[in-house]
């Protein structure tokens, strides 16, 4: 029991440490209405989405917030912390969760989500972060570059790199990024229909497959080449895939979906 009171005052002076090291940020981060950023985001880190006061704020904030949204995502959880967390009842375990870090990550990709395009100039920042040893710092990356849209096409390269990403959910981030840049036609679209093509690679929540065909559709007519594979999934046993098939046909090709029968 002593060695176990032991670990959780460790893990708390390490708790400690970090909160004293998020303050210092704090001294630099933007202030609004006399409370610095951070207090704003935070306020919503258990509700899970922004409210329109918190995106109101960042919009005023503007660009001035990004060093910030970026250090946020950036940040990691001490290799201490987590050893010796390791070490207490489950119970304690729970307690000392490092949700915070998680929440402050997510928190920093929103705030690039609700800037837009006008959070152009984080993009090498995030291209960076996508090689980060971390998958959930680089699962937020691609999701920041993805609301970025059309401003984060120098990041293309890496997002295609993201496509042999160990971790399912980036890839599947990645392949929506792609659509949502819809730049680099000639390149991307093969890419996307060879990921429609590729049979042998599990997807079993036919998320990946879902995320290629609207990714195409995000392409308009530029994606004509991609037709004959979506009319083979017109006829998909997911109705949530022939859903998506029809709608990037349309968006696509409407003559080709009017032959089809698509209504």
């Amino acid at each position: 029991m002593q060695k176990r009171v032991q670990i959780a005052l460790a893990v708390l002076l390490v708790m400690l440490a970090g909160v004293i090291g998020w303050k210092a940020l704090r001294v630099r981060e933007p202030v609004y209405q006399g409370k610095p950023l951070s207090h704003w985001l935070e306020s919503q880190a258990r509700n899970g989405y922004l409210n329109d006061q918190t995106e109101g704020v960042i919009r005023q904030i503007g660009t001035n917030g990004i060093p910030t949204y970026l250090e946020m995502m950036a940040i990691k959880e001490s290799p201490l912390k987590l050893r010796l967390i390791a070490h207490l009842p489950q119970q304690w375990q729970d307690r000392f969760h490092p949700y915070r870090v998680e929440n402050n990550r997510l928190l920093g990709a929103y705030g690039l989500s609700v800037l837009g395009k006008e959070a152009k100039s984080s993009v090498p920042a995030l291209t960076d972060l996508l090689n980060d040893k971390n998958p959930d710092v680089r699962y937020s990356a691609v999701y920041a570059l993805q609301c970025l849209g059309p401003v984060a096409r120098e990041a293309l390269p890496s997002l295609i790199n993201c496509l042999k990403d160990p971790e399912f959910n980036v890839q599947s981030e990645a392949i929506m990024c792609l659509g949502n840049i819809h730049q680099e036609a000639d390149r991307v679209i093969p890419i996307l229909v060879k990921l429609l093509n590729n049979t042998q690679k599990p997807d079993p929540s036919r998320s990946q497959t879902f995320a290629a065909l609207w990714a195409l559709g995000q392409f308009g007519a530029q994606a004509r080449p991609a037709v004959p594979v979506l009319l083979g999934f017109l006829n998909d046993s997911d109705e949530s895939i022939r859903v998506e098939a029809t709608k990037a046909l349309k968006a696509i090709d409407p003559g080709a979906a009017a032959k089809a029968g698509v209504k």
